[in-house]
């Protein structure tokens, strides 16, 4: 149900009690075929019962609820000391659809820019485009501690856009900001800083 409910919420299911199961609404259940409840949005209703689909599924649940496989409807989500509103009935459809229509066009984007790679590869490798950075936005590098191992932070203004440790060779940068950093001079930085003698930059 992901980004309507995430993992560690703890939810406020309201028996239906008299009310009417609507489409849209996020309830809790028990399967018949599982000893395991299951939170997820009622997509259809009718006499012959409900069928559900999870906000971040691509595909309907295979199981026909009854009212008694129902242990009531999701009104709330308590997160970090916050109590979040779990919208069901037309709110909750329309907010799944722009959950789904988000998901479509971020699966989409790689595609329609997968022509367009050679052209990125080559400012992201020249570093043409860092050279037009505004001072304050200029990429600089701080060291952070982590239990699991020390690494370099790359920071754009307040943005944290790459980081690198030991076991790697090369930065992991985010999109789009790979265009404005010169990744040569991070390399040869983290192999100063880390003290590693030979690094290949296309590995």
């Amino acid at each position: 149900m992901n980004p309507t409910l995430k993992n560690l919420d703890m939810l406020v299911i309201v028996p239906y009690g008299e009310k009417k199961i609507r489409r849209g609404d996020v309830i809790t259940f028990m399967p018949p075929d599982r000893d395991i409840s299951i939170t997820h949005r009622v997509v259809s209703v009718d006499e012959k019962g409900v069928i559900t689909l999870g906000d971040n599924n691509d595909f309907l649940d295979e199981y026909l609820l009854q009212p008694e496989d129902i242990w009531g409807c999701v009104e709330y989500a308590e997160r970090k000391n916050r109590k979040i509103k779990v919208y069901g009935g037309t709110t909750g459809r329309v907010y799944a659809k722009i959950i789904r229509a988000i998901r479509r066009i971020k699966r989409t984007i790689p595609k329609i820019f997968k022509p367009l790679r050679p052209i990125y590869r080559f400012f992201h490798r020249s570093g043409l485009l860092a050279r037009f950075v505004p001072d304050k936005m200029k990429p600089r590098t701080i060291y952070y501690e982590k239990q699991n191992g020390d690494e370099l932070h790359l920071l754009m203004g307040k943005w944290l856009v790459g980081r690198i440790d030991r076991k790697h060779t090369n930065w992991d940068i985010r999109l789009p900001f790979r265009l404005f950093v010169n990744e040569k001079e991070l390399i040869e930085f983290r192999e100063k800083f880390f003290g590693i003698d030979k690094i290949n930059p296309d590995s």
